[in-house]
């Protein structure tokens, strides 16, 4: 049987959305990537959502779920309270304009096109996730001049990473020195949700303009993805002194989650699920997932050097 190519999967298109549902008067509601519509008469959508979700166990108690399908414009403040913290923590919806559609499920009515409504006629558990169909019971624009945010858009664009080949600068030799001069600066990458602050880029969704070096963030500025303070960053360049580098095997391959970026490094390990530093990521139990977004090791790709 042919070996499974995963970087190939990676050319299937996705959107990002947000899965919202209800339990009581308890609202909740999880970013997520695999939406598609499954018949046109009734019309039926289905998404999937991790079994460890609080959304999950929401659409389960009260059988209906809302999408709001996202724009270019959504937060990095947005994305990491949907994204990357939990609604057992926060109230996600707490600084998020809404409105409870007619299946009583929250919609956001800022950053989004359109969205979905549905009532769960039919799910089926795959593996780490729960696929749920849904009847369309109600579907409407937002703001239909906004552009959608694509996971493409996301994981280049929003994550500081520019599509190849697209020039920074315009030219000049006065911006590219200027550009070099900020690339060396010390990089700092978030514990928690492994955002990385480049002094090049800056921070401009929350004033910090390129070029400022880390040093001189303003004081009370934190992590745009996960919303956690300085202390919870570390330089890149100086994470592991060199006695513990021998001991972590750093020469061994990262991996990054295909889903939400987080890279696993051997180096460090994942001593929140009692995986210590220095294992290769062969070496993980099998049923070790993301610390992030909780999918498979199947979902993760080797980073070439």
């Amino acid at each position: 049987m042919q070996e499974i190519n995963i970087q190939s999967l990676m050319d299937v298109t996705y959107g990002l959305y947000i899965i919202s549902s209800k339990s009581g008067d308890k609202l909740n509601g999880c970013i997520g990537n695999a939406v598609t519509q499954t018949s046109a008469e009734p019309p039926t959508i289905a998404v999937c959502v991790n079994q460890k979700h609080l959304t999950n166990q929401y659409i389960k108690e009260s059988g209906v779920f809302s999408i709001s399908i996202l724009s270019k414009d959504l937060p990095r403040k947005t994305l990491g309270d949907f994204g990357f913290k939990s609604g057992r923590d926060i109230d996600k919806f707490a600084e998020t304009d809404y409105m409870l559609g007619e299946t009583g499920a929250p919609i956001l009515t800022e950053y989004t096109l359109s969205y979905i409504e549905a009532e769960v006629i039919e799910q089926v558990e795959v593996e780490t996730h729960t696929m749920f169909i849904g009847k369309i019971v109600k579907s409407d624009y937002v703001d239909q001049d906004k552009e959608p945010l694509t996971y493409d858009y996301y994981h280049n664009v929003m994550k500081g990473k520019s599509p190849e080949g697209a020039p920074t600068y315009s030219g000049g030799e006065e911006e590219k020195s200027q550009k070099e001069e900020q690339s060396e600066q010390q990089k700092y990458k978030c514990e928690v949700c492994g955002y990385v602050y480049d002094p090049a880029k800056g921070d401009p969704d929350n004033g910090v303009e390129a070029g400022t070096a880390w040093e001189d963030l303003p004081h009370g500025w934190k992590c745009p993805v996960c919303g956690v303070d300085k202390d919870q960053f570390f330089p890149l360049e100086a994470k592991v002194t060199s006695e513990e580098e021998d001991k972590a095997g750093s020469d061994l391959a990262k991996y990054e989650c295909d889903v939400c970026g987080y890279v696993y490094d051997p180096a460090e390990g994942d001593p929140d699920s009692g995986i210590e530093a220095g294992t290769a990521f062969e070496d993980l139990p099998e049923d070790w997932v993301c610390p992030i977004c909780g999918v498979g090791k199947d979902q993760f790709t080797k980073i070439e050097d």
